[in-house]
């Protein structure tokens, strides 16, 4: 876990034009658990990058490869 008074001191370092409010409000987004302390998974889904994500479309095409009859359901017969 980073605290969060460190991980404010590591961005300032960073020489980013930001407001110090707007940086202890981004750090407040991230700790959802409300602790003072970002863990691996805040942390985590604050830096990944969503272009990566799966998106509806890759789902539905994900999907599609397994309904072989097509009727919008997976069964015993699709596999």
């Amino acid at each position: 876990m980073i605290p969060a008074e460190v991980l404010f001191e590591h961005i300032k370092d960073q020489n980013l034009k930001i407001s110090d409010q707007a940086v202890w409000d981004m750090i407040r987004e991230l700790n959802y658990l409300g602790n003072g302390k970002i863990n691996y998974s805040e942390f985590l889904a604050a830096t990944i990058d969503d272009k990566l994500l799966i998106n509806e479309a890759k789902l539905r095409n994900a999907f599609s490869i397994f309904d072989c009859d097509r009727d919008g359901l997976i069964s015993e017969s699709d596999l």
